[in-house]
């Protein structure tokens, strides 16, 4: 996807994800390589959890699938 995600507001990242547009793994992996490429300079993170991120992203992506809706 060419679009920077990170400067999505929530709301339009909802709408892309409700429309099928994005899913919530590949807006958890954009986040994640942001985080990755910067966090060393600004030191934004105590300590990041990818691993959690994207389990939490899949089960999400599930749940939309099955229509449950949040």
């Amino acid at each position: 996807m060419t679009d920077e995600l990170h400067y999505l507001s929530i709301a339009e990242a909802g709408a892309r994800i409700k429309a099928g547009k994005l899913s919530p793994v590949d807006l958890t992996e954009a986040f994640l390589s942001r985080i990755e490429k910067y966090d060393d300079a600004l030191h934004t993170y105590v300590r990041a959890m990818p691993d959690a991120a994207r389990k939490v992203a899949k089960v999400a992506e599930a749940e939309i699938a099955a229509g449950k809706w949040r």
